[in-house]
């Protein structure tokens, strides 16, 4: 799904990401000034809750909504650009901000702040390296011809009014959505940029448009329905993921093997607290970051204590060692 690199990815990336998407969607269609309904009090507080979901996410995809947002607020607004019919973009648009001060000081901040070792301009031009030859240069030949027929078609679309306007707020959230993944990306992991599931937002974008354009197109001349079984047979080949599955996730070994692992790793917190030693420092595989990271030692702490493993607090220092991968024979 979506080339996802595993479970975790599904859930904290891809449902994200579909809800934002989704929630976009629903927004166009809905009045001008973002108004929900007054005759459903049901359908009104779900798409509240969808919201609430949909901003406290992940930055990565909660700027699918935003970028939409911002976009309509500022193609719409021509003259005033405080008008009270926009406020609840405008509360949107704060919540946001309050999600990047609550992100400051969690654990993947912390984590950030101490493990820099390059400076910010090094790591942009990293990122803006991957984007250009990870994936422009590496584009499905089907969707490069799509987005030349989209282009071409907008250019006749763009006389319609109606139209020009809402390809102009989709055009400029795509823009907006994409500067903003480059920065993040760049911050976080100048890599992400290569992830699909980091890059959905902009080319959910880019895809909305060319769907809109064609179909558009298409309702003009109804003998060109008659490919659409075709173009839908065409897209469902060219996304099938079946050089991807788990066990490439799982280094194709036994889940049973990544159990014990585990155990390994917990039977050093065992051998502390029996030992009633207050502070350890643990040895994990792979090299610093992901999925062990300086603040996940209180995490296992927390869990251990919680499920009665270990009898009493203690903390935890991770100690990433290369050493202890190769001798467990992890790639």
């Amino acid at each position: 799904m979506f080339y996802c690199w595993d479970l975790t990815c599904y859930f904290n990336y891809l449902i994200p990401n579909l809800l934002n998407a989704t929630l976009v969607l629903y927004l166009i269609n809905l009045s001008p000034y973002c108004r929900l309904s007054k005759n459903s009090f049901f359908n009104n507080g779900f798409i509240i809750l969808a919201i609430f979901f949909a901003l406290f996410s992940n930055l990565f995809s909660s700027i699918i909504l935003i970028s939409y947002i911002i976009s309509k607020l500022i193609i719409n607004n021509n003259k005033y650009i405080f008008n009270k019919e926009r406020m609840s973009e405008y509360i949107l648009i704060i919540i946001w901000g309050i999600t990047h001060i609550l992100e400051m000081f969690g654990g993947r901040a912390l984590y950030l702040t101490t493990s820099q070792e390059t400076n910010f301009y090094q790591k942009f031009r990293d990122t803006i390296s991957y984007l250009i030859f990870e994936v422009l240069f590496k584009m499905n030949p089907i969707f490069i011809v799509l987005l030349f027929i989209s282009i071409v078609l907008l250019y006749f679309k763009l006389q319609d009014t109606f139209h020009k306007k809402l390809f102009q707020q989709l055009s400029f959230a795509t823009f907006f959505c994409c500067a903003y993944i480059i920065l993040l990306s760049t911050i976080v992991n100048p890599y992400y940029i290569t992830r699909t599931d980091i890059l959905f937002g902009p080319f959910f974008y880019i895809f909305t448009m060319m769907i809109l354009l064609i179909s558009s197109f298409i309702n003009k001349y109804n003998s060109l329905k008659l490919c659409l079984p075709l173009f839908v047979c065409c897209l469902f080949f060219e996304s099938r993921s079946n050089d991807k599955t788990y066990t490439n996730i799982i280094q194709n070994k036994d889940p049973k093997y990544w159990i014990n692992l585990d155990n390994k790793i917990i039977q050093q917190v065992k051998y502390a607290t029996d030992n009633n030693q207050e502070e350890t420092t643990i040895e994990v595989p792979f090299k610093r970051g992901w999925p062990y990271q300086d603040s996940t030692g209180d995490k296992i702490a927390r869990t251990l204590r919680k499920y009665n493993i270990i009898n009493k607090p203690i903390k935890i220092k991770i100690k990433f060692n290369l050493d202890f991968s190769k001798s467990q024979n992890i790639k």
